[in-house]
């Protein structure tokens, strides 16, 4: 069901949704291993979409740990809302998230799992949400975005990558991973916490 709604909203909102079909199980659970989840307190997602890596963080979420998904897709949201009951669904823009983790007692994240097509928006929105991560992140905790293998090596995607080595100390990138339509990729940048 989560697959065939993905797909209309892709079909009657294109340029809302960066993807034409769902996230693999295998990206999704290699992104919520990249970004530590099962050792997080709190978790932010952005482009929570129809939950396919929304699935993999709550398995990988400790009991405790808080999930804060962002999703500005009312359908998604609806969708999200019946999936995961116990989550927290925003329906707001990615940009606002340092609002909305002081709303919920928290200061910083552990851990910030991007869906969003990056490369598809301007560098105003590209430049905010850059500066959100940084502002949002703990010292030490990960960024970890995804997208399609091929648009890493258009100049949008390059440009991206330019902007994370900016703000980030460490820049990963993982091979590419084939079981996805298309085959992914996935970025993993942190800045390590200071020296005691």
């Amino acid at each position: 069901m989560p697959k065939l709604a993905f797909l209309r909203q892709f079909v009657t909102h294109p340029g809302d949704i960066g993807a034409m079909f769902e996230t693999s199980q295998v990206v999704a659970r290699h992104v919520a291993e990249l970004a530590c989840v099962r050792e997080a307190k709190t978790v932010v997602e952005w482009g929570a979409g129809t939950g396919a890596v929304t699935g993999a963080i709550v398995d990988a979420l400790p009991k405790s740990g808080k999930l804060l998904a962002f999703e500005i897709n009312p359908a998604f949201c609806r969708l999200l809302g019946r999936r995961f009951p116990n989550i927290r669904v925003v329906k707001d823009s990615a940009v606002l998230t340092k609002q909305y983790l002081r709303d919920a007692g928290v200061e910083r994240c552990d851990a910030i799992i991007s869906g969003l097509p990056f490369a598809g928006f301007d560098e105003t929105t590209q430049n905010a949400l850059l500066d959100v991560i940084v502002e949002s992140l703990r010292p030490g905790g990960a960024f970890v975005t995804f997208g399609y293998a091929q648009l890493r090596l258009l100049p949008g995607g390059r440009k991206i990558r330019a902007k994370l080595e900016e703000r980030f100390k460490v820049v990963e990138k993982t091979p590419t991973i084939w079981r996805n339509i298309p085959p992914a990729f996935a970025y993993r940048v942190f800045n390590p916490p200071a020296a005691a």
